[in-house]
């Protein structure tokens, strides 16, 4: 969903030939690899371990797109307001897993994610 949501945004941008960028943001969740008697995984945000598993991994979730303040032209795009896109990680507890950019490729526009 990350992807048409960032399109739907940078429509304005990419009709004026302007590259945006966007940062993806979530969250680290412990999974119970095994599963239940059931074939359940039990997913834990809080890294502990549960009934004696000892099969566990951390998964990396985005669950924000972020837009930031920013300035395009059709060949870069810069950030700016590092301070608030800061601010705004840290009111949400959210880590910065990636992010997506759009570019053009002569007259072809080509969608960039980074993880």
């Amino acid at each position: 969903m990350v992807l048409p949501r960032f399109l739907a945004i940078a429509s304005l941008n990419t009709n004026t030939n302007v590259e945006t960028c966007g940062l993806l943001l979530g969250n680290e969740i412990w999974v119970d690899d095994g599963g239940d008697e059931h074939g359940q995984v039990s997913y834990h945000g809080n890294g502990k371990s549960t009934g004696g598993r000892e099969k566990r991994r951390c998964d990396y979730v985005v669950t924000t797109l972020l837009i930031p303040k920013q300035r395009g032209t059709s060949d870069m795009c810069t950030m700016d307001g590092e301070e608030l896109v800061l601010e705004f990680v840290d009111q949400r507890c959210l880590i910065t897993l990636g992010w997506v950019g759009s570019f053009f490729f002569g007259l072809n526009l080509k969608i960039f994610i980074c993880a």
